[in-house]
């Protein structure tokens, strides 16, 4: 978006630490709960989800969504939240779509 070139390197080095986690949120803060604190919805869920929906506005939400475990939270907080999850994604969906069509990606 800023015009200047993209740093392959940084880029994967990111997509790295994004792997790692999500491995750690689904390894150790997710075992066995619905979510982050247990059966009931937190301000932790909240701040979790709305640093890993970025993804989606470059196209890389399938970082998280390769994990059963994280993509169930991330549903699970948008069900819980909604509408205003969805109210709240207004940007990232834009941004989303601008990707999209300057990429030409589908």
């Amino acid at each position: 978006m800023s015009g200047k070139p993209i740093d392959q390197e940084k880029v994967k080095d990111q997509k790295e630490k994004v792997t790692q986690m999500v491995a750690d949120l689904e390894s150790y803060f997710l075992k066995g709960k619905k979510f982050i604190g247990g059966d009931k919805i937190s301000i932790a869920d909240l701040l979790g989800v709305c640093e890993l929906v970025q993804l989606y506005g470059c196209h890389e939400h399938g970082l998280y969504e390769k994990s059963p475990v994280v993509k169930a939270w991330v549903d699970n907080v948008k069900q819980e939240t909604n509408p205003h999850f969805e109210e709240s994604m207004v940007k990232i969906n834009h941004i989303h779509s601008t990707f999209l069509t300057e990429s030409g990606q589908k």
